[in-house]
């Protein structure tokens, strides 16, 4: 596993707030447990050298814990457009959370489906957090 050089909490927290800045989430949508929770996921991946967000393109870079065999990082655009997660959730059933999901993970980072099934619960964990603020 490659990892970038660490940098402190206090940094990557504000790396962050920066991300949600740029697409104008609220301060009221980034309170709750459940958004502390997601907030402290990409966080620690940023302060552990396995994510980054690049300042000018609200890209975020993942480096896998667990490389798949031709995928060892994954990047995510920043936002989506409606067409593109009408695109992604296409025969998706409504209830089906863990498709949506890994639909949305797909459509963000540019990657099959089938290929992400290979993902490991640590590396798909991360990719969660990312998509919560897409749903």
């Amino acid at each position: 596993m490659e990892k970038k050089g660490k940098i402190s909490r206090d940094i990557a927290s504000k790396e962050y707030d920066a991300y949600l800045d740029f697409k104008k989430i609220s301060p009221s949508k980034r309170s709750g447990k459940d958004k502390i929770e997601i907030k402290s996921t990409i966080v620690n991946a940023i302060v552990d050298g396995l994510a980054t967000i690049d300042q000018e393109t609200f890209e975020i870079k993942y480096t896998l814990c667990f490389p798949l065999k031709d995928v060892k990082t994954l990047v995510f655009k920043p936002r989506l457009t409606k067409g593109a997660l009408r695109k992604a959730s296409n025969g998706i059933a409504s209830d089906d959370g863990e498709g949506r999901i890994n639909a949305y993970i797909s459509e963000l980072t540019g990657e099959a489906k089938n290929v992400l099934n290979g993902l490991d619960t640590v590396d798909y964990s991360f990719c969660e957090s990312i998509v919560m603020y897409f749903l």
